[in-house]
């Protein structure tokens, strides 16, 4: 069951998806874990040097916060939208420390929303 928070967002994306093309990434992870989210979080497509910068995050904070994210809680990222003719694209983290995310070759859909879980 979706909390008014979660329903709230779903809106609150869908109005920004209409007024301008955006890339939506849901990511959970299977485990309760610390994290946070850098600036220089981005999307790059495989067919062109074209980048996707990242423009809002929910259910997360952004560096130098930290959050405790519990098992199965998804947190969203929304990016610049992608170009039309991307087929698929990485998921780019660029930090200066070890672990960085880095998610290669996500296939492009219709709806430009994508789920990731990681386990």
């Amino acid at each position: 069951m979706e909390t008014e928070e979660e329903k709230k967002i779903k809106v609150e994306i869908k109005v920004n998806r209409q007024e301008e093309h955006q890339t939506v990434v849901k990511i959970s992870y299977s485990r309760t874990c610390r994290i946070r989210i850098w600036p220089t979080t981005f999307l790059k497509d495989t067919q062109s040097n074209h980048i996707s910068k990242l423009i809002e995050v929910y259910n997360v904070s952004k560096y130098p916060n930290w959050s405790i994210l519990p098992s199965e809680k998804e947190f969203t990222l929304v990016f610049e939208g992608l170009p039309k003719k991307c087929t698929s694209f990485h998921l780019v983290e660029e930090i200066p420390e070890p672990d960085g995310m880095c998610y290669r070759n996500i296939g492009r859909n219709s709806s430009d929303v994508y789920q990731i879980k990681i386990e």
